[in-house]
């Protein structure tokens, strides 16, 4: 089953790698995927899952939990980006979730590190940010709580140098 993606400006979805969540604008994802086979692929490095095949085109799979170096739990739903990125990627994460009303910060606004909600920041995230953050989202779940999670820009995650040397 495939959902869409919503595309108001003030939504977005949070999606977890290793236990820790991360943000990325609806604007920027065609669609959500359930889990699907993926194929693997011999001699590939830890973080590419492998080829699936998703609405008639082959893709690559990026576990995101590795790719970011953290654990995976299991894999999840696949991510596939807006067809404006014009990807051949997809991520592959633990969990998808869509929120709504969420407050988007600049990088030069973003406050010091913290928590998100009840989870221990994970020790990969004392390192800078890399390129593909862009600041940081706030909203307030179900349970009346506020979370803060790290927004994923995909455009710059799709050009990482991992993503484009393997693309070659």
């Amino acid at each position: 089953m495939t959902t869409p993606a919503a595309k108001n400006e003030s939504t977005g979805f949070v999606v977890e790698a290793g236990g820790y969540p991360f943000v990325i604008r609806a604007a920027q994802v065609g669609a959500v995927h359930e889990a699907t086979e993926v194929l693997a692929l011999p001699h590939g490095p830890s973080w590419l899952a492998g080829m699936t095949l998703l609405d008639g085109h082959l893709v690559g799979v990026v576990d995101w939990g590795r790719f970011l170096g953290v654990s995976r739990r299991s894999p999840g739903p696949l991510l596939k980006p807006h067809a404006e990125l014009a990807s051949a990627w997809v991520l592959q994460v633990a969990a998808v979730q869509v929120v709504d009303a969420v407050e988007w910060l600049l990088s030069d606004e973003v406050p010091q590190r913290s928590p998100s909600g009840d989870r221990d920041v994970p020790n990969w995230a004392d390192r800078p940010r890399p390129g593909f953050v862009v600041g940081q989202a706030r909203w307030v779940d179900d349970s009346e709580t506020l979370r803060m999670a790290d927004v994923i820009d995909l455009a710059r995650l799709l050009s990482h140098p991992r993503l484009l040397e393997l693309a070659r």
